[in-house]
């Protein structure tokens, strides 16, 4: 009763489920995490272990990116809805406005 075994390299950590987190709070940076993550197992399956590992990384590094980006954005736009006032001075010094 000989059964065949397949010995793969454990892959690196894929980040997936924050990858897909991130691409809720900001999709463009959410979507190139994704991407990385993906890659993490493909470049294991093929046995490419440090690919994977480099590409674990940047997983990890786009999604944090993500989601650093989208907090920043919610709470601007929490910002500018609690106050639409808030922000006049910066507009007329961009010349945005022409009060």
């Amino acid at each position: 009763a000989s059964q065949l075994t397949v010995l793969m390299p454990a892959p690196a950590e894929t980040h997936a489920g924050l990858a897909a987190f991130s691409t809720f709070m900001f999709p463009p940076f959410g979507a190139v995490a994704v991407h990385h993550a993906m890659r993490t197992f493909t470049t294991a399956y093929n046995g490419e272990k440090e690919e994977s590992a480099s590409h674990s990384s940047k997983a990890l590094a786009w999604s944090i990116a993500a989601i650093i980006a989208g907090v920043f954005l919610v709470a601007l736009f929490g910002a500018y809805t609690h106050d639409p006032t808030l922000f006049d001075s910066l507009f007329n010094k961009l010349g945005v406005l022409n009060n």
